[in-house]
């Protein structure tokens, strides 16, 4: 028995047992499936050191990991395990996993053991001459020196609580310096967070050759990954534009079963956007996880799924710029073409602190760049107002003109924010979104921006008590909303200049988005 405890597959095999999803069902031995195994395999054979797991619903992964975290414990000396997650409750709830897997290890190998602390949060214990080992569970983790740190959620908590999220970042990562570190999460609220920024994207962009295994290892995981997510019935009965996100998968190489297309129908589809948080098809798909509060999240959410968000070549037509200008705050610029009955948001800027002469030389290069024509500027109200410089006052539109630019135009003040809000929402169904360039990313300090997750994240404060009517929040996704909304104040009174047909190339052909 002893020479078989050495080996991490016997005991993972045959020594765990654990309490089945049914409440009247007994206790079941653990066999790990074959996403499980590939995680014990990382950690275990390849040592590597720092693991995120990003992943659908239900797939098992607390389970494994409460048990990797009692693995750890008892045949490791002096080993210290902290579960940290989104409240002490569900930290708890881990660590009841452990705990019961514990009290149902083999008779003899209890005997081994002496309990020196049992309660809802801490388990501690020694084996046999061996030093202390804990597993504990909580909202934040403890100080010192943790050699197995398992975050659970974080791509909740970076959303819900960015400053919980900041102590993870940058007080409980450290204490694991030495040791293993876990981020298992579902998604939520795009790509602005610091686990996205400092952990997934920097690991997604390294060399595969270059890592190390100190260094960062992204693993997904996906909903259809699990053989229990089908479900036997006529598959006829899934509606055009739900097989229309099955055929955009397969050019992504996932090649779903009718019984997996059924059951997806059935059970994630109606969800709209929520599905991407809960139930997401490839990796991509967490990130356009809804916002709570969002104001366009489930317009963004239906060009995804009309196919309004691709990557296209520009028409013919000219382009019209929609900016929203800050001084000490972001200013924004959209490069619009209105083409048939469609308008297609082509590119956009974004900048922090830069003179009116940079925006105009950005646009003045990127008209060459792009060999296009760019016959209108529309600016809110507060373009035209005088501002006080150093020797003269003069406008924003002022500047943009002694910088080159032609036929400034600005967009009158209109009552409400919630009006132009609205002026968005009923042109969203003809607008088109360039895919690539609008997922350009923007640095501003530790906040990363880009105008897609701009448009899903924008989102409306917290209706505070007595209020009747909720503003929008502001924050890093307002300031390309706000451009976005100059363009629908300015359409709304007449002053962008309406399409007069399909755009046409040399033989006279028409222009339509195509994917590229």
């Amino acid at each position: 028995m002893k020479e078989k405890l050495t080996n991490w597959r016997w005991r993972f095999a045959n020594l765990y047992w654990i309490k089945p999803a049914e409440i009247d069902k007994p206790k079941i031995l653990f066999k790990s499936r074959d996403e499980q195994t590939e995680v014990l395999e990382i950690l275990y054979d390849k040592g590597q050191t720092k693991l995120a797991i990003l992943k659908a619903r239900q797939l098992g992964f607390s389970t494994l990991l409460s048990l990797i975290s009692l693995d750890m414990a008892l045949f490791h000396g002096g080993f210290t395990v902290g579960i940290v997650d989104q409240n002490v409750k569900d930290a708890e709830k881990k660590l009841e996993m452990a705990k019961f897997a514990f009290e149902n290890l083999p008779s003899d190998l209890l005997a081994e053991i002496r309990i020196i602390k049992w309660n809802g949060g801490e388990l501690s214990f020694t084996v046999g001459n061996s030093p202390k080992s804990t597993i504990y569970g909580g909202s934040n983790a403890r100080g010192g020196t943790h050699q197995l740190l398992w975050i659970s959620e974080w791509g909740a908590i970076q959303k819900d609580d960015p400053a919980r999220s900041d102590n993870i970042a940058d007080g409980a990562l450290p204490s694991a310096t030495q040791g293993i570190t876990i981020v298992e999460t579902t998604w939520k609220g795009g790509k602005s967070g610091r686990l996205y920024t400092e952990i997934v994207e920097p690991a997604l962009l390294m060399d595969k050759a270059m890592r190390t295994e100190e260094d960062w290892m992204i693993m997904f995981y996906p909903w259809h990954g699990d053989e229990r997510y089908q479900r036997k019935g006529d598959a006829s009965q899934i509606d055009a534009k739900c097989l229309a996100y099955f055929d955009e998968l397969e050019q992504y190489g996932i090649e779903l079963v009718p019984a997996q297309k059924l059951w997806y129908y059935k059970e994630a589809w109606n969800k709209r956007a929520k599905r991407y948080e809960e139930y997401p098809s490839r990796l991509a798909e967490i990130f356009f996880s809804p916002v709570d509060g969002a104001i366009y999240g489930e317009y963004v959410d239906e060009a995804m799924i009309s196919g309004r968000v691709l990557d296209y070549n520009a028409a013919r037509p000219e382009f019209y710029t929609f900016w929203d200008i800050g001084k000490a705050d972001l200013t924004t610029i959209l490069l619009i073409q209105r083409v048939g009955g469609q308008d297609r948001i082509f590119d956009g800027y974004m900048g922090q602190g830069e003179t009116m002469a940079h925006y105009a030389h950005w646009l003045q290069t990127w008209e060459r760049d792009n060999d296009a024509f760019i016959s209108g500027h529309y600016l809110p109200h507060d373009g035209g107002w005088e501002r006080l410089g150093k020797s003269m006052n003069t406008s924003y539109a002022d500047m943009l003109i002694e910088s080159g630019l032609r036929n400034i135009n600005i967009v009158p003040r209109i009552p409400k924010v919630s009006i132009g809000i609205e002026y968005v929402r009923d042109r969203f169904k003809n607008l088109v979104f360039h895919k690539t360039n609008l997922s350009r990313i923007y640095e501003f300090g530790k906040a990363r921006v880009n105008f897609l997750d701009a448009f899903q994240q924008y989102q409306y404060k917290p209706l505070e008590k007595g209020a009747t009517s909720q503003e929008p929040l502001h924050d890093i996704n307002s300031h390309p909303c706000d451009a976005l909304r100059t363009y629908a104040e300015g359409d709304e009174g007449g002053l962008v200049p309406k399409s007069s047909g399909m755009g046409s190339d040399d033989q006279g052909k028409a222009t339509v988005v195509t994917a590229i």
